[in-house]
């Protein structure tokens, strides 16, 4: 078998390169074409998450710099423009 590094496979290579390309967002399909995964039932295997990811993917979309959208005024009266 092929060895990475001593106690690494090749596999942990491909599994680690899936999650830190997710992490920087790049897209699935993106991931497969560079991991040479043909579906995504295969290439979950390798797109291992944990809650750190998921605590940063969703500070990521609320956060004020990425918020699309108009802001709303909870405020507002109905005859306010």
């Amino acid at each position: 078998m092929l060895r990475a590094r001593p106690g690494y496979i090749f596999h942990d290579l491909r599994r680690t390169g899936a999650r830190e390309f997710r992490r920087a967002g790049t897209s699935e399909g993106e991931i497969m074409k560079l991991g040479g995964w043909s579906t995504a039932e295969v290439f979950r295997r390798y797109d291992i998450t944990n809650g750190e990811d998921t605590a940063r993917a969703v500070a990521r979309r609320f956060s004020p710099a990425t918020t699309t959208g108009p802001v709303i005024n909870e405020y507002r009266t109905a005859d306010a423009k």
